[in-house]
């Protein structure tokens, strides 16, 4: 199963092949979307930590093919009835041996989604259009905005990538961290990564952004 999102006392989730809203105070179903209906061989839905902005929940899955392959798939759906809104193709990977989808980020109504593909998408959440996209490399962790006006990534080599909010590339950092599924945190001075290899760092964040 996903992470759990509440929402004005509704809880979003996925699992295996549905994705589910249901009423936190007394567990009825609000609405259920069997996407595997639709998208056969799918994975991916338990993995992605969904997010919510102004009455769409975005979340992701993945399709699997037959010869070791799978498509990422971004995907938006009304918080009130589950009508799906819009579907991404991220494009092809090979598949994970773990997690398959990262969790995704919304921030001022851009939704930023990397994944095994190796591209950090920014696309619009009304209406699904792609803002730009930058080149990580296969990731297992989502981006983080700071200050809004930075968005920060890691992929799976421990290299951490500082862009704009638009998607021009400031820096690029290359850390120990070789990082698992996780988040980057950022306090107000400092960006904490934590590998699986048992790595943490501690990055100063003033110098990282400028």
């Amino acid at each position: 199963m996903s992470s759990l999102l509440l929402v004005n006392d509704v809880v979003y989730f996925g699992t295996a092949t549905t994705f589910w809203a249901i009423n936190a105070t007394n567990g009825n179903v609000i609405w259920s979307d069997y996407l595997y209906g639709s998208y056969n061989n799918m994975g991916g839905l338990d993995d992605s930590s969904p997010a919510y902005y102004r009455g769409i929940v975005v979340t992701s899955f993945t399709v699997h093919y037959a010869n070791d392959t799978m498509s990422v798939m971004l995907i938006a759906l009304n918080a009130t009835d589950g009508e799906t809104l819009w579907v991404l193709n991220e494009g092809l990977s090979k598949v994970t041996p773990n997690l398959e989808a990262p969790p995704v980020v919304i921030y001022s109504g851009i939704v930023l989604h990397d994944s095994p593909v190796g591209l950090l998408y920014a696309v619009n959440v009304s209406n699904g259009h792609v803002l730009w996209t930058f080149r990580t490399g296969p990731t297992l962790s989502n981006a983080v905005v700071v200050y809004g006006r930075y968005v920060l990534i890691q992929n799976r080599e421990g290299e951490l990538f500082v862009l704009t909010i638009n998607g021009s590339l400031i820096k690029e950092v290359q850390t120990p961290v070789v990082p698992g599924p996780g988040n980057i945190l950022a306090t107000g001075n400092s960006v904490i990564l934590v590998g699986i290899n048992g790595v943490v760092e501690s990055i100063p964040l003033f110098p990282l952004l400028h």
